[in-house]
């Protein structure tokens, strides 16, 4: 029942002053329908579970095969000068659901400096390099084919849907401050939507589109767009420091990545 709540939370509150159960009734429905509103569609990436397109560079991957533009050359990192490893690639027309925030995009690449050491926050072209491409004509092989790092696995991506990803509480908006002093926060965390991002992430390490993800708490980068998470995987050999993971933000005229550790 909602009123013992209301009794252990502000017994310390004069009588006359304690909300009613209908008070607490309808401020869980405001929550409720700030967490319905709040939903976006997102897309997960699993790396292999199927036999690869060996020699198909033109979808999506993990770990190599790589398309570029010509004359283009594999990145290196700004601060160690080491070549930069490919990690994600993305045909964007294969997803289940393109995010607004890339629908210019027919290609999206990504690659790593291995040696580069992400403290907190890190920019594009320094210790990660995000390369898009607005058509797949001319795109020609660049970097590493399949299978030929020696620490890193190439794996084709398979995506899946999820209908309605939903926003850590903090970056919830809507929310009466009340709620957050019940004992009561089933409405938010056995919420459906968040069940089934768990499942997949499971076994999915890649999110596109949704909401960004923390274990701390939620952070933005200012005039940015969250396009993409990753998260630590051993499957795919890769990892942020402390088994954390990263968040990636589309600026006006770059990319910004915001790590966050367990």
């Amino acid at each position: 029942m909602l009123w013992k709540f209301l009794k252990k939370l502000f017994r310390s509150t004069p009588a006359n002053k304690l909300p009613t159960e209908d008070t607490v009734k309808a401020d869980l429905e405001t929550a409720h329908d700030a967490l319905e509103k709040s939903r976006k569609p997102a897309c997960f990436g699993e790396l292999g579970g199927k036999r690869p397109e060996k020699d198909n560079r033109h979808t999506s991957w993990w770990g190599g095969n790589f398309l570029g533009a010509k004359g283009e050359t594999v990145p290196k990192g700004l601060n160690s000068g080491q070549e930069m490893i490919p990690l994600i690639q993305i045909r964007v027309d294969e997803l289940p659901h393109i995010p607004a925030e890339i629908s210019d995009v027919a290609l999206l690449t990504l690659w790593m400096d291995p040696d580069a050491e992400i403290v907190d926050r890190a920019s594009n072209g320094v210790e990660f390099v995000i390369r898009t491409y607005d058509s797949m004509d001319g795109l020609i092989p660049l970097g590493p084919g399949y299978r030929e790092l020696e620490n890193l696995p190439t794996f084709q991506i398979y995506w899946t849907l999820l209908c309605g990803d939903v926003p850590e509480w903090e970056a919830l908006e809507g929310v009466p401050e009340s709620i957050s002093l019940l004992d009561d926060d089933g409405w938010y965390f056995d919420h459906p939507a968040r069940e089934r991002r768990a499942e997949l992430q499971e076994s999915m390490p890649i999110k596109l589109g949704g909401h960004s993800q923390w274990w701390q708490s939620p952070q933005q980068v200012e005039g940015g767009d969250f396009v993409l998470f990753l998260d630590s995987t051993s499957k795919g050999n890769f990892g942020f420091p402390a088994g954390g993971n990263g968040n990636f933000f589309r600026t006006e005229d770059s990319w910004e990545l915001i790590v966050d550790f367990t």
